[in-house]
């Protein structure tokens, strides 16, 4: 085992971000964490340490991660909603960056009513 004065710091530590959660792909890490108390994902390449930031168009959201089981997987799948988007299900190219919606669950007028 390395000693600590052999390691690499990847995910260095911030005062406005905690880190909730990393998974490893074969060339990407997924890091999801709050910044300013907002959930966040971020991209790091494994290869070049290059990261990016996936955007999401609304000001207040949440999302959380789907089962992701393909280590050699380019595609991040999660699932994301706000006060005006229902749950949508995305899959994230972490290579293009480009999210394509699978599936966005429809919400029910008459269950709402019911629970005032």
């Amino acid at each position: 085992m390395a000693a600590p004065r052999d390691w690499t710091e990847i995910i260095p530590h911030r005062l406005n971000a905690a880190l909730e959660r990393v998974e490893g792909f074969a060339r990407h890490l997924v890091v999801i964490e709050r910044v300013d108390g907002l959930k966040r994902l971020r991209i790091i390449r494994a290869d070049s340490w290059d990261e990016h930031s996936a955007t999401f168009d609304e000001p207040a959201y949440t999302f959380f991660e789907e089962r992701n089981e393909e280590y050699d997987a380019a595609v991040f799948r999660f699932s994301y909603s706000s006060l005006t988007t229902p749950r949508s299900v995305y899959d994230y190219n972490m290579e293009t960056r480009e999210r394509t919606l699978l599936k966005r669950y429809a919400v029910l007028a008459d269950s709402i009513r019911r629970t005032m």
